[in-house]
């Protein structure tokens, strides 16, 4: 756990990561938020099980096409992915199933997410990740130091503020 006092905010932990969770994508739009998340950025890796029609191999830009039935799980690793005004350089990637729906997670380095103007660019994220929200129907959103789970390291939750904000 991270140690606060009454008026402070959570520690983080050194060279940490943060993470987007997006929970509970409806399996139909996988296609869509994939592409929205993964732009104009080249993917560099990529692990996919429970698909034996996509392998690194067989990975090109239409890969999406193939992504209806599968996967159970995909790991990717892109050169960037813009969201809104803030852009997360070299970010993974992972999209977990779960009976009808999956959660996506967007993870990276502390230091990779720039903003427009230079200035704290996670307002801006939130307000492009409710936006994939309210576009793709997603259950829940939440940003924060991994894990994103951890309520104490969070930067958001759906709409409010975390501790970390």
């Amino acid at each position: 756990k991270q140690g606060h006092g009454t008026d402070m905010k959570p520690h983080k932990r050194a060279a940490d990561s943060l993470e987007v969770l997006l929970e509970s994508v409806p399996g139909h739009h996988l296609k869509a938020l994939a592409a929205e998340i993964i732009g104009a950025g080249g993917i560099t890796f990529a692990s996919v099980s429970g698909c034996p029609d996509i392998s690194a191999a067989t990975l090109d830009r239409d890969f999406l096409g193939r992504l209806d039935a599968c996967p159970s799980a995909m790991i990717l690793r892109v050169d960037r992915v813009v969201l809104g005004s803030t852009t997360i350089d070299s970010p993974l990637i992972q999209a977990l199933r779960h009976g009808d729906g999956l959660d996506v997670i967007v993870s990276w380095t502390e230091g990779a997410l720039r903003g427009a103007t230079g200035a704290n660019p996670m307002p801006a994220l939130h307000i492009a990740v409710l936006s994939l929200q309210r576009r793709f129907e997603i259950g829940g959103v939440m940003c924060g130091y991994e894990p994103a789970s951890d309520p104490e390291t969070r930067y958001f939750t759906n709409e409010a503020r975390g501790p970390m904000a």
